[in-house]
């Protein structure tokens, strides 16, 4: 930058009021609010102060390229920031404070850091020698710096090296973009932060790609496209085992592209959820999706949700769960060729685990747990699966016409713990069978132990022989013996009353498979809970079954 504009950035300069407000295009407030404007020079003196601009509420910056005639430009006025500078926004107090930042054609600096108030950077794509940052670290001031506007032009940011989001609020807009190299995209810092203290929002029709992906702490919301390849370097979520204020929301539309191959959540949660939702592995090579590790000790592990529609999809690799739970929802799809189902690992859900399209087989291997339904439901695994010696096979009963199952098309190998819960109602008789696992590919081996949670209720089950023209077999449970029903007791203590009719209101017009849904107040047994169920409980109200 020539000299001339260097020596027009003194520290000491105060802009005028006239000069702020002609720059802004807005009329200054009668009750001004401080505001920091910090320019940062690789020439600057170490230890230069921030350049005060006065009293504005709103500042219009436009970043133009270093070669443009007259000079690098801010806001019309031939003093910087040149592709060597870097540009600071301490906007105070927060939720007052707006700049604007409108990069021209080719704009380039060094680095932009967002320290407080809210920041919105217009146009582009701005290019950064070094990277973005979003809050200081350690600070407790969250600030929030957006590209793009909703409902406005499309803007953009091309950083070389790295964006942290050590707190506050990173977003991209609808028709924005973020490209990030070097070390990628962190959000949140270790051993800082509140459980939301960092967060990143893409919204839909937004995309952002990186070349690294940490959530450390705090939250990330995808709506748009999040393409992560990180080369050989694995992505990951959660600092700690410990450490569950992490979340993942990729929702309606979102998608995660993940083209390194590796990605392991280490804690928290991730949530997959809404048509067109999906986490995706295609193309990349020998793929992992890691959940949990399996070293952790803490009370409860990491949780992996897909649901209404959400999909997984890890072709040609593994999908490997070391601790923690991985729930396949409703109307959900987890696509994999092998499915790893570590001790301390629990799979659950009504959807379907599939191989890929075109793909191969899939094969699963359960050392750790499988948990049919939603309390309770059928999850499909269109594969083999084989049971390890420590394996459980966890299945709860709700009513002669509910409960949990596992369809499988390929052949089953049984081994490990069957595990028999009954929740609470009206109870089941002896003599109700429950088809509890359905292969269409045969099935051998055997349980080494039946466990009732419930010593009122014992069973027997049978191995059916294959059927005529197919291999179709069937693990066909028994009740050999119970306490009796007792319809209309809602809550399993063996009367009827207050706390039974309570219950039955919450969940009236549930179904099965809705969030909210109690089997124990079905009482007809018709997976609908409605004005049926509650005539039979008032029929009974007051009664006992001791």
């Amino acid at each position: 930058m020539p000299a001339r504009h260097r020596a027009s950035l003194s520290p000491t300069v105060a802009l005028s009021a006239a000069v702020l407000a002609s720059l802004a295009g807005h009329a200054l407030a009668d009750a001004p609010t401080p505001l920091t404007f910090r320019w940062v020079s690789p020439t600057a003196a170490p230890g230069s102060s921030p350049l005060p601009i006065g009293a504005a509420q709103y500042l219009e910056v436009a970043v133009v390229p270093p070669d443009a005639p007259g000079g690098p430009q801010w806001g019309g006025a031939e003093f910087g920031p040149t592709a060597g500078d870097s540009l600071w926004f301490d906007l105070t107090p927060v939720g007052s404070t707006l700049a604007r930042v409108t990069p021209g054609a080719g704009a380039a600096l060094n680095k932009v850091r967002a320290i407080s108030g809210f920041t919105q950077l217009l146009g582009g794509p701005l290019s950064l020698g070094s990277g973005l940052t979003v809050g200081d670290p350690g600070g407790t001031v969250l600030p929030q710096f957006d590209i793009g506007e909703t409902g406005g032009p499309a803007a953009g940011v091309n950083a070389s090296q790295f964006t942290n989001v050590f707190a506050g609020i990173l977003g991209v807009r609808s028709g924005s973009s973020l490209t990030v190299g070097g070390a990628g995209l962190q959000i949140g810092q270790t051993g800082v932060g509140g459980p939301f203290a960092s967060l990143f929002q893409l919204d839909a029709g937004a995309t952002a790609q990186v070349s690294g992906f940490r959530l450390i702490r705090g939250g990330a919301s995808v709506l748009g496209t999040l393409t992560v390849n990180a080369g050989t370097q694995p992505s990951f979520m959660g600092e700690t085992a410990a450490e569950q204020a992490v979340r993942m929301i990729v929702g309606p539309g979102g998608r995660v592209d993940v083209k390194s191959g590796f990605f392991q959540q280490i804690s928290g949660s991730v949530l997959v959820t809404g048509d067109g939702s999906h986490f995706d592995f295609t193309g990349a090579a020998n793929p992992q999706l890691v959940l949990g590790d399996a070293g952790d000790s803490s009370p409860s592990g990491p949780e992996f949700r897909l649901d209404y529609g959400g999909k997984a999809s890890v072709a040609g690799g593994v999908v490997d769960l070391r601790r923690g739970v991985f729930t396949v929802g409703r109307n959900a799809v987890l696509e994999t060729n092998r499915l790893v189902i570590g001790p301390g690992a629990v799979l659950r859900g009504v959807g379907n685990v599939n191989p890929p399209p075109g793909g191969g087989s899939l094969t699963v291997l359960l050392e750790g747990k499988i948990s049919p339904g939603l309390s309770p439901g059928t999850i499909g695994i269109n594969g083999g699966i084989t049971f390890g010696p420590n394996s459980i096979y966890d299945i709860e009963l709700a009513a002669p016409t509910i409960w949990d199952a596992g369809t499988m098309t390929g052949p089953v190998g049984l081994d490990g713990v069957l595990r028999v819960s009954v929740l609470p109602g009206q109870g089941l008789s002896a003599g109700d069978t429950f088809d509890i696992i359905v292969s269409t590919n045969g099935i051998s081996g055997d349980f080494r132990e039946l466990v009732s949670t419930d010593p009122r209720y014992t069973y027997t089950y049978i191995i059916t022989p294959p059927v005529l023209r197919g291999a179709e077999q069937r693990v066909r449970l028994t009740v050999a013996s119970s306490p009796g029903v007792c319809n209309g007791d809602v809550d399993g203590n063996r009367s009827i009353g207050a706390n039974d009719l309570s219950i039955l209101l919450l969940c009236y017009g549930t179904q099965l498979g809705d969030i909210g849904y109690i089997p124990g107040a079905d009482l007809d047994g018709n997976r609908f809970i409605g004005a049926n169920d509650l005539t039979l409980l008032l029929l009974r109200f007051g009664q006992s079954c001791q």
